[in-house]
């Protein structure tokens, strides 16, 4: 496997998800390496979990992992490089003769670039890529001035012509979301390969199952990064604060400065901001998640992580979010842009006090579907049928 970031570097849902197929796939006897990025030059080897991790250092103009705002004079000139790196393409070389697997499987592509695939591809090696996001398409994710690209610019066109051209060695294509399959293959990308959707899993083992009986007062919920695309501004701006009983807990951390301005927008209100929290703490604690993406979330882990502890989700109508949300059961879906949509469903588990636990219930059950064991299968089976 080869990812961008890989632990302990990286907390991300790729990291994560990654790190659990990788793991649940030498649980089932198979012999798995990693390959990622670090910030130090040269090369390390450990193992974790069972699984050999070579960790390489990066050749570019700068490690863009470790900080909000990176040189922004070089980041053209990084993006490029990234298009198809001679430099890292020595370090894949290296690493897969070493290997020799029978399959490469690629994640996030960041730091190594495309010319992974040709690496493989040049030794008759089957690939399997896994997309987790658009970086494929464009170099800020399909999200530009606080809003989505619905279409590409001639820059990102320029920057990702080597990445289309290149996909077509790609044997077996995997979207995290049926959205985030459909956006690749209608940009003409994967042209050659088998495709599949493959939700992530969610380790759900350590999870508080307990549903949560309506009591008094409504705990809203928050959990993830505090940034725009996220949408956590206007979810502030839309919740009725005047409602009685009607609390926010936000979780996680941002940039300083956009996390200063969500405070002063707060000031006054009943939201209580947490910092970096423990997720069983917190899904302990609320009622009922929001998930309000502005950005075409393409997945949205943290709706699965809230159903294996009984917690209802009410997430916009963004990328791959409708998919994972049974509208009526496990929670509720509404347009981002419409301030009163969200506030018609936070009524509706305030005025409804048997709503949090109907729901809660039948959110536990969703997350059965997301289990480690069946998302490990279903790529044992994938990885067979391209082979």
């Amino acid at each position: 496997m080869l990812n961008t970031l890989y632990h302990p570097y990286g907390t991300g849902g790729a990291e994560r998800s990654t790190q659990l197929l990788a793991e649940g796939l030498v649980d089932r006897g198979h012999d798995v390496s990693v390959l990622c990025t670090m910030p130090e030059p040269g090369w390390a080897i450990e193992e974790h979990g069972g699984v050999t991790v070579y960790y390489t250092g990066l050749k570019n103009v700068y490690w863009p992992y470790d900080k909000d705002e990176n040189p922004t004079l070089l980041k053209p000139l990084w993006h490029a490089v990234d298009s198809l790196n001679p430099w890292m393409q020595k370090r894949v070389e290296m690493a897969t003769d070493r290997v020799s697997p029978d399959l490469l499987h690629t994640h996030n592509l960041g730091g190594f670039s495309v010319s992974a695939w040709r690496v493989a591809d040049g030794r008759s090696i089957p690939i399997v890529h896994t997309a987790r996001d658009y970086t494929l398409l464009c170099p800020k994710n399909m999200f530009w001035k606080k809003a989505n690209c619905e279409g590409r610019c001639y820059k990102c066109g320029a920057f990702t012509i080597s990445r289309k051209r290149q996909s077509r060695r790609v044997d077996g294509f995997v979207g995290i979301s049926d959205f985030v399959l459909r956006r690749h293959e209608s940009h003409g990308y994967f042209g050659e390969a088998e495709k599949r959707v493959i939700y992530n899993p969610v380790d759900i083992e350590g999870a508080n199952s307990k549903v949560k009986a309506g009591t008094g007062g409504l705990k809203l919920g928050f959990l993830g990064r505090l940034s725009e695309k996220k949408g956590i501004r206007r979810m502030i701006e839309s919740i009725d604060f005047q409602k009685p009983d009607v609390e926010l807990y936000v979780g996680g951390v941002g940039n300083d400065q956009h996390e200063k301005k969500l405070k002063v927008l707060a000031k006054g209100k009943p939201i209580t901001f947490l910092g970096f929290v423990d997720p069983t703490a917190f899904f302990e604690t609320v009622d009922v998640l929001i998930v309000p993406s502005v950005w075409h979330e393409p997945f949205g882990r943290v709706v699965i992580e809230a159903y294996a502890h009984s917690v209802p989700v009410i997430a916009a109508e963004r990328g791959g979010l409708p998919e994972i949300v049974r509208c009526g059961a496990t929670g509720f879906t509404y347009d981002p842009d419409d301030s009163e949509a969200l506030n018609k469903h936070v009524e509706a588990f305030r005025r409804q006090k048997t709503l949090v636990e109907r729901m809660g219930e039948e959110a536990r059950k969703e997350a059965e579907k997301y289990d480690l064991g069946t998302h490990v299968g279903e790529y044992a089976n994938f990885y067979n049928e391209v082979v």
